[in-house]
């Protein structure tokens, strides 16, 4: 019986470190490409593309300011669009767009240390990320001038919105039930490594993409990602319940 456990012991050892070994190696090959990415596509389309620092610290600004709560900032957008327009050279707007972003960035995080308004601005920051009502706003902007039944749709806005969002929602509920199902009878399921290994990994995605998400300008359509981690923990449950279900 001890050596059976001593024997899981290092199983479950080889496999915490395989998990690590494999979170590194994404990061490592994520950094390598995000360093590299701009001269790459530079020399591809021949254009002097700006570094990607630039639209980081941009974000950055966006997604610090407390008045718009990390969305869409029409003062900051200004602000880039000028710079964008007196610049001489790539390197003339490098400097002069990271210097006017660092400001922003700072003056931004200032005001939420005096104002102790951390709690509240990534609260707003996140329901902003999950606002469901983006993606009707985009439909209306973009076909507001050729649209025939623009009436029809602007009735539709309420259920419309609604339906998506009890879906997201649902989603996001039967996911944590279904994590925490999995859990709980873990010792009745087959493959239980291999079941918790995939979970692991679809809970590092979810919460690398809300946490990620939150250090940078939030759009309703960017929490489409989270789409994927969610899919993927539902089919790990259906799976299970698919292979009890032939077992009995």
């Amino acid at each position: 019986m001890l050596h059976c456990s001593t024997c899981e012991f290092k199983l479950a050892r080889q496999v915490t470190i395989k998990r690590y070994l494999v979170y590194f190696a994404f990061a490592a090959s994520f950094l390598i490409i995000t360093a590299f990415s701009t001269p790459l596509l530079s020399q591809a389309y021949k254009l002097p593309l700006v570094d990607d620092s630039v639209n980081d610290r941009y974000s950055l600004a966006t997604g610090t300011s407390m008045a718009t709560n990390g969305q869409y900032s029409v003062k900051i957008q200004q602000q880039l669009k000028d710079d964008l327009r007196h610049r001489t050279s790539s390197a003339e707007l490098k400097t002069k767009v990271t210097n006017d972003m660092n400001k922003d960035i700072q003056k931004n995080i200032k005001q939420l240390n005096q104002k102790h308004a951390w709690k509240k601005f990534i609260t707003n920051k996140y329901a902003n990320f999950t606002n469901e009502n983006y993606g009707y706003n985009w439909i209306l902007y973009n076909s507001n001038s050729s649209n025939h039944l623009r009436k029809n749709y602007l009735q539709l806005k309420s259920p419309l919105i609604a339906f998506s969002t009890v879906f997201y929602e649902f989603m996001l509920i039967m996911s944590i039930a279904t994590m925490g199902l999995i859990l709980i009878f873990r010792k009745q399921v087959q493959k239980e490594f291999m079941t918790l290994n995939h979970l692991f990994y679809f809970s590092l995605l979810l919460n690398g993409f809300i946490i990620g998400s939150m250090l940078f300008e939030v759009q309703g359509r960017y929490h489409i990602i989270l789409y994927i981690p969610l899919v993927m923990i539902l089919g790990a449950g259906a799976r299970i319940l698919t292979e009890r279900k032939k077992n009995c």
